[in-house]
């Protein structure tokens, strides 16, 4: 049989029992979670398959339990075409063409493969409750992203303006940016005519214009405007976005939602804890 991928194996455990050369069951329950038991075997074939000591590999499996717990509680189900296309997934993993290949290839290995289908089952709904109670709750802000883009690489402000000595006009288009209208028609009243101009100042780094403008620029909030006067002129700045050169987006977004589901699973978990029936047995 072909090697099973490493990731999968933690949930293949079947929970066999374990003896001594003298034919003594030395297997036993050593934990329950609601009602859910735990076998001693199952710790050490855990253990075992992943490579931790016996502590966190009791942790782990007592997780597991919990989610399983709720999920059954809330009644969480999967059908058995999702369940389907998992084993087909899991089958040309492990280079199978066919699920029927892999069972032959399982069994013959000696794992029931009926064992292999109920842990694909339990994955596939502690996946379908973390994605409800955990994951959908879940998001990342523009800022977010910002805050770590900034410590990255140089910003740039998307800049507008308006210059003019008309302060009538000045006033007007103040007024109607402040209250959200669109640039493009807060300066409609902005004509050669009317001695003001208007348009777009660039992609702006910081330091790169006059200083009582580049201030006023970059001490300005996002989609507020500014004015200062400057030469017997009134300005009007206006930022539209912030943008951050070399900046991965949506690697950053990734990487602060893995930080964060993380986080959150974490502190659901412990959530579940505090109302679970947890007992120990000492052998």
């Amino acid at each position: 049989m072909k090697r099973l991928i490493p990731f999968l194996l933690p949930f293949f455990f079947i929970g066999t029992a374990l003896a001594k050369t003298t034919g003594k069951v030395v297997d036993y329950i050593i934990e329950t979670v609601n009602g859910i038991p735990i076998l001693y075997s199952d710790v050490k074939r855990y253990q075992t398959e992943n490579k931790v000591d016996e502590k966190i590999a009791l942790e782990e499996l007592t997780q597991k339990a919990l989610l399983l717990s709720e999920a059954k509680k809330k009644r969480i189900t999967i059908p058995e075409t999702a369940l389907n296309a998992a084993l087909e997934n899991l089958a040309k993993a492990n280079g199978y063409k066919s699920v029927e290949e892999f069972k032959k290839a399982v069994e013959k290995a000696g794992i029931p493969f009926r064992e292999i289908k109920r842990k694909i089952k339990e994955q596939l709904i502690i996946q379908r409750l973390i994605d409800i109670e955990v994951k959908r709750k879940l998001s990342i802000s523009p800022v977010e992203i910002d805050r770590v883009c900034s410590k990255k690489s140089e910003p740039t402000r998307e800049v507008y303006y308006v210059k003019t000595e008309n302060t009538t006009i000045a006033n007007r288009i103040f007024h109607l940016l402040e209250k959200g209208e669109a640039f493009e028609n807060a300066t409609k009243i902005c004509t050669q005519e009317q001695e003001c101009e208007k348009g777009f100042l660039g992609n702006v780094k910081k330091g790169s214009l006059l200083e009582k403008i580049d201030k006023a620029i970059w001490q300005a909030k996002i989609k507020e405007p500014v004015r200062i006067e400057l030469n017997n002129s009134t300005y009007i700045l206006y930022v539209t976005s912030e943008k951050y050169k070399n900046c991965d987006r949506k690697k950053i977004e990734n990487r602060l939602l893995a930080t964060k589901y993380k986080e959150a699973l974490k502190e659901y978990l412990e959530k579940l804890k505090k109302t679970a029936i947890i007992e120990k047995f000492n052998l």
